[in-house]
């Protein structure tokens, strides 16, 4: 990604990778832990005042890779829909009383495969995505028996897949999917393809400098409004410009240019806003 393309990435996406990022770390940590824990390397410390005394350690590990994997693919989903429904904010991709997470996703591609000019999407993301909401109703509905077709993807996304992400046989993770399993090869894989595809789709949805003022001012939140306006009040016209680009650089690493906004009538927009 280019500096004007880092200038133009939005502030959605900007805490999407801030807490994904800090999901693979912690899912690291703690799977190096818990491998001291299967080895005997890693004992309770005193000073913890918590029962634990499991008669298998390896398998009170492997539980708790479970249960760490399963937690980290609900949160990943939250991660992803909350991003969209940032999006929609904006764009207006689908309608906000839909509930269906899979329909918002399909939708979104809908939106991004029109606009993607330099065919930057993997076919197999919107698939991988989809899977992951399947996976997290899973996790939570646990009568949900639901399968997968082994053949969900073509041996052309199967060799791509295999290529882009260390090897791995997405065949063998719906087999997991449809046994109940999951691997730590898996979740790193869902969680790779997650960051490819959300960081695609800001880069195409947000690929046009900002000019439109309510869509501008809509995602901005109400203390930032009261210092945007602040700075929109400053005598210099010079001084006033360069604020606000510096404002929303800094702040939503958004581009504008001078000639596609009118800071005046910005400035009352956002003091109806307020005002409201």
């Amino acid at each position: 990604m280019n500096s004007e393309n880092n200038c133009n990435k939005s502030p959605f996406l900007k805490y999407f990778l801030d807490e994904i990022g800090k999901s693979v770390i912690s899912i690291n940590t703690i799977y190096v832990g818990l491998e001291g824990v299967s080895n005997r390397k890693v004992e309770k410390p005193d000073s913890l005042s918590i029962y634990w005394n499991p008669k298998d350690l390896k398998k009170a590990s492997e539980d708790a890779k479970y249960y760490i994997f399963h937690s980290s693919l609900v949160y990943i989903q939250t991660l992803i829909l909350s991003y969209f429904k940032s999006v929609n904010k904006i764009s207006k991709i689908y309608k906000e009383s839909s509930s269906d997470a899979k329909d918002k996703i399909k939708d979104i591609f809908i939106f991004v495969k029109e606009k993607d000019k330099s065919n930057e999407l993997e076919v197999y993301w919107e698939k991988i995505l989809i899977l992951l909401v399947d996976w997290r109703n899973k996790i939570v509905h646990q009568k949900n028996d639901h399968k997968i077709d082994l053949d969900l993807f073509s041996e052309k996304e199967c060799s791509k897949i295999k290529e882009k992400h260390a090897n791995i046989d997405i065949k063998k993770t719906i087999q997991h999917y449809n046994a109940n399993k999951i691997t730590l090869k898996d979740i790193t894989t869902i969680i790779s393809i997650s960051i490819n595809s959300v960081r695609t789709i800001d880069k195409i949805i947000f690929s046009e400098v900002f000019s439109d003022i309510n869509n501008l001012i809509n995602f901005i939140e109400e203390e930032n409004l009261k210092l945007l306006l602040r700075i929109l009040s400053t005598s210099s016209v010079e001084k006033k410009l360069s604020k606000f680009n510096n404002f929303m650089q800094r702040n939503y690493r958004i581009k504008i240019s001078p000639d596609k906004i009118n800071l005046e009538i910005l400035k009352q927009s956002i003091s109806k806003k307020l005002a409201k």
